[in-house]
């Protein structure tokens, strides 16, 4: 059995990678790939999986196209998937219910741990500048480019002051309903 893992995130698939070494899957092939852009062998696969990725694909019909294509007959195309609003655009009640539960946790369960604030102040493990422009257009569609900046401007200082910084918001992006 043979099985091909593709990940648009290079640090996602080193980590995948250094993870099924240490549980013996040595039948696994990984690569750097963006969807967007994947060419499948045709008739290749007896199944594919979409683990909650599809909600950020751009190019829907050619990623679907390359799944259909890359089926053998009977082949499954297994797709576990965020379902809901457009690209995470959340109506206002939704976010202002989102928010509220958030700040109903203490600031201590708030708190980033050493993992998270490493990973948010800078890209190791994001992927390339590629990534880097991606998310500064993603964030300045859904009107919280200068919203993400300010949050990492506060923990670069909370950082630098020796302090974990406080979570203040969800992830969501701004509302565009």
């Amino acid at each position: 059995m043979a099985c091909e893992a593709f990940d648009v995130a290079e640090g996602r698939i080193a980590k995948a990678q250094v993870l099924a070494q240490q549980a013996g899957y040595d039948h696994i092939r990984y690569a750097v790939q963006d969807a967007n852009e994947i060419q499948l062998s045709p008739r290749q696969y007896d199944a594919v999986w979409s683990a909650a990725t599809v909600h950020h694909f751009e190019r829907l019909e050619h990623v679907f196209e390359q799944v259909a294509a890359g089926l053998k007959p009977g082949g499954l195309f297994i797709l576990n998937e965020y379902i809901g609003p457009n690209r995470f655009q959340f109506p206002p009640r939704q976010r202002q219910v989102i928010q509220a539960c958030h700040d109903l946790l203490p600031a201590d369960y708030r708190r980033l741990n050493v993992t998270a604030l490493d990973r948010s102040l800078t890209l190791r493990g994001k992927g390339d500048l590629r990534w880097l422009v991606r998310r500064v257009l993603d964030k300045l569609r859904d009107g919280d480019l200068l919203g993400a900046v300010w949050r990492r401007v506060q923990r670069a200082q909370a950082v630098s002051a020796g302090v974990r910084p406080v979570k203040t918001t969800p992830n969501l992006p701004r509302s565009a309903l």
